[in-house]
């Protein structure tokens, strides 16, 4: 197991999430009424899986903490984040 920060944009703020004694971090897209929006899932064998939820993009530099990619268009822009701009 292991703990894992990363860095993670929520309405128009940056904050850390701290997921810690996790096996795996996963990445989903899922619908909201604003959008698009990230899913991060914590998973645990011998605990409830730690799921944050509402997030529009990932820092760049923490994408190889997850064991899923990020969609990003060209630019560089989290799919979640250039949708909600829209």
């Amino acid at each position: 197991m292991r703990t894992v920060e990363i860095e993670v944009l929520r309405g128009s703020e940056w904050e850390m999430l701290v997921f810690e004694d996790i096996e795996k971090l996963t990445l989903a897209g899922a619908p909201h009424e604003d959008g698009l929006l990230f899913t991060l899932t914590g998973t645990r064998d011998d605990q409830p899986n730690q799921v944050e939820t509402g997030i529009l993009d990932i820092a760049e530099r923490h994408e190889p903490l997850l064991d899923t990619p990020v969609p990003r268009n060209e630019c560089g822009t989290s799919v979640p984040q250039s949708l909600r701009e829209e």
